[in-house]
């Protein structure tokens, strides 16, 4: 996998006393694709401009995404984490957490509640793979046997990536960037394909994520498309396309 910090997507503003400036924007891509997510140029002293993209970066190499694996809003009380949500969370157990921490009824429900908005339900998991049958090595003549190394896989929107990692943290990273680069629209590119093929049949139709446009390209033989985007619930589905005439901006 090769991760490359891109940067353009120039931003025209006004400072405060109305001066023009341009600030640049920073992205990346991973074996060639953009991943469609631009971060401002940072001016804190003492840090990269690219500090945001790399922060970015850092932590999906760690693992860290809540498009991956959800996101789990907390509850404090006197500052004390009392009642943490899941991805699946069981209320009736934090309500309990709550109970026993000595909340009224009434800010039990809002804090439930307010949980429940705020809890993210993953697209991704990660799993171990059994181990195979003890292998057998020669070492100084004589022979060994050893337990294999215990491997890992994810899942990805009920899919397993087909791919062994050596651990679950090597597991939980590939997983993260994976989900990254197939969120929102981004994720629904075969399917606006297949709508796009569906309409146009026998004629040479492309949807891809387009790195010098900042956003998702269609052409039909060749001429540029516009996508008219609908969402449900929590999906993007390509409703419409239109041919984008010379000229137009």
């Amino acid at each position: 996998m090769e991760i490359k910090i891109v940067t353009g997507y120039p931003e025209k503003f006004q400072d405060a006393s109305g001066t023009p400036q341009e600030r640049p924007y920073y992205s990346f891509t991973v074996d060639g694709v953009p991943s469609l997510k631009w971060y401002p140029e940072c001016n804190v002293p003492g840090l990269p401009k690219d500090y945001y993209v790399q922060r970015c970066l850092k932590r999906l190499q760690a693992g860290r995404s809540a498009e991956a694996f959800g996101s789990a809003p907390a509850v404090a009380v006197n500052g004390q984490v009392v009642a943490l949500a899941t991805a699946s969370p069981d209320w009736s157990a934090v309500e309990k957490q709550l109970e026993s921490a000595g909340v009224a009824p009434h800010l039990r429900e809002k804090a439930i509640n307010a949980m429940r908005l705020s809890a993210k339900q993953g697209r991704g998991e990660v799993k171990p793979i059994p181990a195979g049958e003890p292998i057998t090595v020669i070492k100084d003549g004589r022979r060994e046997q050893r337990e294999q190394r215990p491997k890992w896989t994810f899942l990805l929107d009920g899919q397993e990536c087909g791919e062994e990692f050596p651990s679950e943290q090597a597991a939980r990273a590939a997983c993260a960037m994976k989900a990254f680069l197939t969120r929102h629209k981004v994720g629904q590119i075969p399917a606006a394909l297949a709508k796009l093929q569906e309409e146009f049949p026998g004629r040479e139709c492309k949807v891809w994520a387009c790195g010098e446009q900042h956003g998702i390209c269609a052409t039909v033989d060749g001429e540029a498309y516009s996508i008219g985007w609908v969402r449900v619930g929590e999906t993007w589905t390509a409703e419409k396309f239109k041919k984008i005439e010379a000229g137009t901006p």
